[in-house]
This record gives C-alpha cells, structure tokens and sequence, in this order.
C-alpha cells in the first residue's frame, strides 16, 4: 500500500490537505493532548507508555513517545463506515487502519514501531471525511528523550552575563588604581 502524499508539520503544530490543496486547521493543547481540526474532521492524539500511563506534553507543548509508546487517537468527522489510516512519517510507516462508525467516529490506539528512529516525525491520518472529500492530517511528533535547550543558546545567555560581571568589576577596580597612582605620584 502506498504511502499518502502528507504535508509537514514540526512537533506541537499540525497541517491539513483536502482533496490535495492545503486547508486551515488548528491545533490546541487540551490535557496533554492534541485537538486538531480542519476540514470538518476533528482529532485529539494522546501517548499512552508502554506501562499504560497517559503521557504529559514535554515543557515545550510537544507529544513526546518513546519506543513501545502507544499513540491513541479519538476522531470525528469522518465518513459514515469508512477506513482512517494511520502513518509514522519521517519514513513513512503504515500503524494501521481505524474505521468509522455510522456517526462517523474513530478511534485507535497504534504502537509506535520500534524502528523508527529518534527525532521529528508526523503521525499522519487519511480518510474521507463526511463531505467525501479526501482528508489527509498531520500532526508533528517528537520521539526520544527530551532535551532542555541546547548548549548553544545556553552559551548564547552565559556569556554576556560573564562578560557584564567581569565589566563591572574590573573597569571600577582599574579607575580607583589609576586615581590612586595618579594622587600619589
């Protein structure tokens, strides 16, 4: 089965494409999860651990999963009896197959597959939504362990501040020295 043509969306936003031209859609943070709408179809994702603990957005807003993570997803908006499908992207990965009911909704819980590498991924739905229009969204992941800002910005904060201090230390010492000498001599 081949792999849906699915729009990019980094970690914390999402993207929809309807019938192959990009549409509005929002994404709000609500219990650590995801509520994504566009398009008529509304999607909340959520992590579920491997040991069945709901799992907290990380500091920065982003679903964050590990290996043997689960991703759970709760869907409205689509067609009556019809098949969602769920993909891993960077490289895509097909989670499986979620089907509507008469009301049009969805719901699955899917493995994160253990090859997929750590990084910035999309999981990505397609379906027909309850116009029969072909919806396709992405929602923007992060797999691996979380890490607080990176060396560079911290670097970037440290040294102007260093370099204040030893401003504000040094000039005032070096001023009395030299009224010193100058006063003696």
């Amino acid at each position: 089965m081949p792999a849906p043509d699915a729009p990019g969306a980094e970690p914390g936003a999402a993207a929809v494409v309807v019938d192959g031209e990009s549409v509005d859609a929002t994404l709000e943070r609500l219990d650590n999860s995801y509520v994504v709408s566009g398009a008529g179809v509304n999607v909340t994702v959520s992590g579920v651990s491997a040991d069945g603990a709901r799992i907290p957005l990380d500091p920065d807003g982003t679903l964050r999963l590990e290996p043997g993570d689960s991703v759970v997803v709760d869907a409205t908006g689509y067609a009556s009896g019809s098949d969602v499908e769920a993909w891993m992207f960077s490289v895509p990965s097909r989670l499986g197959t979620m089907a509507a009911d008469a009301a049009g909704k969805a719901s699955a819980t899917f493995a994160v597959p253990a090859s997929v590498e750590a990084g910035n991924h999309r999981l990505v739905l397609t379906g027909a939504n309850s116009n029969g229009s072909e919806v396709v969204l992405s929602v923007g992941v992060a797999l691996g362990a979380y890490e607080s800002g990176s060396s560079v910005q911290t670097w970037v904060i440290v040294v102007p501040i260093a370099a204040a201090v030893i401003v504000a230390v040094v000039i005032p010492t070096t001023v009395r020295r030299r009224r010193k000498i100058r006063l003696g001599a």
